[in-house]
């Protein structure tokens, strides 16, 4: 896998990363539910979540990507 392609993978892992745990702290951390302090809903949205999401999407890029890889399909219609 290229830098370029290893790159690229990663952000597509963390966007779906980031957007998972986000989700589960945002409602771990509500009033009704409140497992996780209040303070905890700050984090997920803090630049740290997305950095931390993005480092480990990075690490796994290349085990992930053999198991679900991504292709793109050709548009029939596309001509060279």
């Amino acid at each position: 896998m290229s830098l370029l392609a290893r790159l690229r993978y990663s952000l597509y892992l963390a966007i779906a990363l980031s957007m998972i745990a986000s989700l589960t702290i945002v409602l771990a951390s509500a009033d009704a539910i409140a497992i996780l302090p209040s303070s905890a809903f700050d984090w997920a949205f803090s630049p740290t979540m997305g950095l931390l999401a993005y480092a480990l999407a990075f690490a796994i890029a290349p085990l992930l990507s053999e198991r679900f890889p991504i292709k793109r399909k050709r548009d029939e219609t596309e001509t060279r």
